[in-house]
């Protein structure tokens, strides 16, 4: 008797008897073939050999009876004793005393799972004694399969761990490929359930979508076997009480970005973890590892043209989400593409209000083809949109009748209710973005007017700008202005573009908007007179407690327009600004108003305070950090400058922090705690702040960067370093005002800065240089008591203190 793999062979009696309990009879040739590779058992036989002792077959002939003789001894025999070794030949394993199980290879090798530790655990948490069957279910490339693989690597330590792979098998395939994962050969449903049995056992079915039978099977298995636990992935939420269903959800931020980053750096070594463009591709990729690893693979070329292919090339992922698209049925179909139209999170409202019936939408949740967003709305995955055609030209119209009628809603009550009406328009922009791109030239100037009511609150800048961009790119004419041009003028002034620009944008609009906005524009091309007139004619006409009518008051008293002000009148307009946005009900308008409050009681820190500790309160009724937020901070923090500049650093701090937030321009602020930093005698921290090319685009503040990094060199002994960082300073740039807004603040600088070398020589107790450093005072006198004058304040301090110290 010969005991093979889990087979005892009678080579008398020509059979086989399988430890499952089938019993075959062999052939003549099959038993003579059995006879010959035992006496080399455990070696490879090759075909020739075969060929030539079993069946007797000259050198010269070639005969497919070997391979299907072969193939079919092996299927009586078991896999697990006789073995086929491509492009050598056939080998006969003997029995091992005990039959051992390995962990199969589930469809996705071993990875990195990060963010994924927590799911993990509470998976195995899960499987109990009482939950024997547990489901992940998650979209396509969300990674249920790597972590039903983490699962079961980490149980083969306490139990025999079988995976399946089940990919297009049929409800009989799964016996089968179970059976095959157990070394059972043919078993029969009946001795599989005898093996399932006779060990503790994890068995692992990934890929289960439409296996019609399964529920039946493992309800079976679990009922015989009492030790068993099976984990399965599909992409459906399980409907039957059996299964319990862990639903996987995407990557969030941070380990999205380590996980791309990762794969990346194996094509592109070079790719920097702070490089803008990353969160560009990630916006694309839904958070899914699935597709950041498919994705990343392509990246060689550089992130600029990944971010190109993902916009407009093959998605590797169109396959396998094509697959399940192509199952939905007629209404869930049409409901798919209407939410894919939204181009973004939209609520049940928002699709009732195009389909009439939202029941297609929970069909669609349940096979994960939208994901729900952290406050209950509901997204079309990337990948998913990327395969869908467009809607027809109804449904489409209908969603952009819907996105737009929401966000003229939340535009008009934005003072009012700034809170709700600033989180819709914030949910809305990648819809709006995507009216801009496709929509009619009217529905597209629409988006765009809408996009400038919050992004010039909140940001990021560069948004609004792209939105314009975009809009010019199509070369549209709407038959209305629908305020396209008050947005055009403000992406204009976000660019720091000359005045005269925004002027010509706006140039006989009527509407108080483009008023708002043409007067500064007045102020800044040096026609201060005329910008008083503007919005004195605002005030005049308008009704107290009108939006337009408050923020033309406090837009009189700013630095850019108040030069033709009698005295005192400032005070009083900013007064009245506050009382009627308080009496109102306009928490932005209120803010605004109490910030440029705040300014002009600048440099008076007792009466300053009050102003801003009140719009910072405000941030709780808005709910959403706007520009005022950062103006009030940084405001805070020119008020401390003098008296704490410990203080004055947290509060610049913040600011710097919702100002990349917001994608508003920050250098100011960096500007003030690089030299806060000097204050307070920390040089080494004052190097920290910006690099260079942050300033590159302003030559002056370029200037004052180079100065202030010089200053903290030398401070810092680095004597050589800060010598010639002086030497590329490029004093006649200082001539420029630091920014159109304070042109004499920009003079106050200017003469500060440029006693800055003088200083350093007092350092060395030099008195030629104090009359040019008590000039420098004089001079800058009048403009260092402006509201935005903190920084040269400091630096006058600076001087100040150096001649004290060489008297």
């Amino acid at each position: 008797m010969l005991r093979v793999g889990r087979a005892r062979v009678d080579l008398v009696h020509r059979t086989v008897r399988r430890d499952d309990g089938a019993q075959l009879a062999l052939t003549g040739h099959e038993a003579e073939a059995v006879t010959h590779l035992a006496r080399h058992l455990g070696e490879v036989v090759d075909r020739s050999a075969l060929e030539r002792e079993v069946w007797g077959m000259s050198a010269a002939t070639r005969s497919e009876a070997v391979p299907v003789a072969m193939r079919r001894l092996r299927k009586k025999l078991g896999p697990e004793a006789l073995v086929t070794v491509r492009g050598r030949g056939w080998k006969l394993v003997p029995a091992a005393p005990e039959p051992q199980v390995t962990p199969q290879p589930l469809l996705a090798p071993p990875g990195p799972l990060l963010g994924r530790d927590a799911l993990v655990a509470q998976v195995e948490r899960s499987l109990t004694s009482e939950v024997r069957w547990l489901t992940l279910h998650g979209p396509p490339a969300v990674g249920t399969t790597r972590i039903a693989h983490a699962v079961a690597r980490r149980a083969s330590d306490r139990c025999r761990v079988v995976a399946v792979d089940l990919d297009g098998a049929t409800s009989s395939d799964v016996i089968l490929r179970v059976a095959d994962a157990l070394a059972l050969g043919r078993a029969t449903a009946e001795s599989l359930v005898t093996a399932l049995a006779a060990h503790p056992t994890l068995v692992v079915l990934d890929d289960a979508d439409g296996v019609d039978a399964l529920v039946v099977l493992v309800t079976t298995w679990l009922a015989r076997a009492p030790e068993l636990q099976v984990l399965s992935t599909q992409h459906h939420a399980p409907t039957t009480p059996d299964q319990l269903g862990l639903a996987v959800p995407p990557l969030d931020g941070d380990a999205a970005r380590d996980l791309l980053v990762l794969h990346l750096r194996a094509v592109l070594p070079g790719v920097r973890e702070d490089d803008p463009l990353l969160d560009a591709v990630l916006t694309h990729l839904d958070g899914l590892p699935g597709a950041i690893e498919l994705w990343a693979a392509r990246g060689g070329l550089g992130l600029g043209a990944l971010l190109q292919e993902l916009r407009s090339g093959d998605d590797p992922l169109r396959d396998r989400v094509t697959r399940m698209v192509s199952g939905l049925h007629a209404p869930e179909e049409r409901a798919l593409r209407a939410a894919a139209a939204f181009a973004g999170p939209f609520t049940l409202d928002d699709a009732r209000a195009v389909l009439g019936d939202v029941a297609p939408l929970h069909a669609l949740r349940s096979q994960h083809l939208l994901q729900p967003t952290e406050d209950g709305r509901l997204f079309v995955l990337r990948a998913v949109a990327r395969t869908l055609t467009d809607p027809p030209d109804e449904l489409r119209a209908r969603v952009h009748a819907q996105v737009l009628t929401r966000a003229e809603q939340a535009a008009h009550t934005l003072q009012s209710e700034p809170a709700t009406a600033l989180t819709t328009l914030r949910s809305l922009r990648s819809a709006l973005l995507s009216i801009v791109d496709t929509a009619t030239a009217d529905d597209a100037a629409r988006a765009v007017a809408a996009l400038t009511a919050s992004l010039r609150l909140t940001g990021p800048a560069e948004m609004l700008i792209d939105a314009i961009r975009r809009f010019d790119a199509r070369d549209l004419q709407p038959e209305q202005d629908h305020g396209l041009a008050v947005g055009r003028a403000v992406a204009s002034r976000l660019q720091a573009r000359d005045a005269r620009e925004q002027l010509a944008l706006l140039q006989d609009r009527p509407e108080p908007d483009a008023a708002l906005v043409r007067a500064p524009a007045l102020a800044r091309a040096g026609r201060a007179e005329a910008a008083q007139a503007e919005l004195g004619e605002l005030v005049a006409r308008l009704p107290e407690r009108h939006p337009a009518r408050i923020e033309a008051c406090y837009r009189a008293t700013l630095s850019d327009v108040r030069g033709a002000l009698r005295e005192g009148l400032a005070e009083s307009l900013l007064a009245q600004a506050v009382t009627e946005a308080r009496d109102a009900g306009f928490p932005l308008l209120l803010q605004r108003a109490l910030v440029a409050s705040a300014g002009e009681a600048l440099p008076d820190p007792d009466r300053a305070l009050p102003f801003l500790y009140e719009a910072l309160r405000l941030q709780d009724t808005i709910g959403v950090v706007t520009t005022t937020t950062l103006e009030a901070w940084s405001l805070l923090g020119v008020v401390h400058a003098e008296s704490d500049p410990r203080t004055a650093v947290v509060a610049w701090r913040q600011a710097e922090a919702l100002a990349q937030v917001g994608g508003v321009d920050d250098r100011m602020i960096a500007l003030n705690l690089m030299h806060a930093y000097l204050e307070l005698d920390e040089p080494e921290r004052s190097l920290q702040v910006g690099p260079a090319e942050r300033y590159a685009g302003t030559p002056v503040l370029l200037v004052i960067w180079q100065t202030l990094r010089s200053v903290a060199l030398i401070a810092a002994a680095r004597e050589a370093e800060g010598q010639s960082l002086q030497l590329q300073i490029h004093w006649p740039t200082l001539g420029l005002p630091v920014t159109a807004d304070a042109a004499a603040y920009g003079h106050a600088v200017r003469a500060m800065v440029q006693a800055e070398p003088d200083r350093l020589r007092l350092r060395a107790a030099d008195p030629s240089a104090a009359p040019a450093v008590r000039a420098a005072l004089a001079a800058s006198e009048q403009a260092r008591a402006l509201p935005r004058g903190s920084l040269a304040r400091c630096l006058g301090r600076r001087l100040r203190a150096a001649l004290d110290a060489a008297q």
